[in-house]
């Protein structure tokens, strides 16, 4: 039977510098995680202001809009209307 070599002094280094990098690399993406969360919520309220941007526009815009088939509507009737006076007239 054989018997658990003791640890030597280097081997100890190693893994201690082992767990350093390690960890440092932990540190790391937890610092980039926090980075994301940051864009994340930065990128929502971009968002929500954009939302609130286009209902304000569509709200500006409905009534033209609505206006803008009225008058076409109109136009349309008019151009027949004129259409039947010059066909009568002539």
């Amino acid at each position: 039977m054989e018997l658990p070599r003791a640890h030597t002094a280097g081997t100890m280094v190693a893994r201690k510098g082992a767990y350093e990098e390690e960890s440092a690399e932990v540190e790391v993406l937890f610092a980039n995680m926090e980075k994301m969360k940051g864009l994340t919520r930065k990128i929502q309220g971009s968002l929500n202001r954009l939302e609130t941007s286009g209902k304000n526009v569509q709200e500006a815009i409905g009534p033209i809009y609505a206006n803008t088939q009225k008058l076409q509507v109109t136009n349309a009737s008019m151009q027949t209307d004129t259409s039947v006076y010059l066909r009568l007239a002539g």
